[in-house]
């Protein structure tokens, strides 16, 4: 009986040694995943900041009045000069 055991034993010892090597080797994988998956993730926020400067800085006024006058040949015109039309919506009048 005593030898039975013995025999198994030395037998599991492998057994016990490979999967802790595996089970290291797995928590290394999955340890460089996460790695590359934070760096992956500090990439897009910077390209999102990036982008919402870009977005801020198109939508800039001054940047717009600029475009306006400059580019599309149009002036400001002062607020007397603007005549609002307001049609109503719905009803019975068709």
């Amino acid at each position: 009986m005593k030898k039975i055991l013995k025999t198994i034993g030395v037998l599991l010892l492998p057994v016990f040694l490979f999967l802790n090597v595996w089970q290291v080797f797995s928590y290394r994988m999955m340890e460089s995943e996460i790695t590359e998956m934070e760096k992956q993730q500090k990439e897009m926020l910077e390209e999102n900041k990036r982008m919402i400067i870009g977005i801020e800085f198109l939508r800039n006024p001054a940047r717009l009045e600029k475009v306006a006058e400059e580019q599309l040949d149009m002036e400001r015109v002062s607020s007397r000069n603007i005549v609002r039309i307001t049609v109503p919506v719905g009803g019975d009048d068709g």
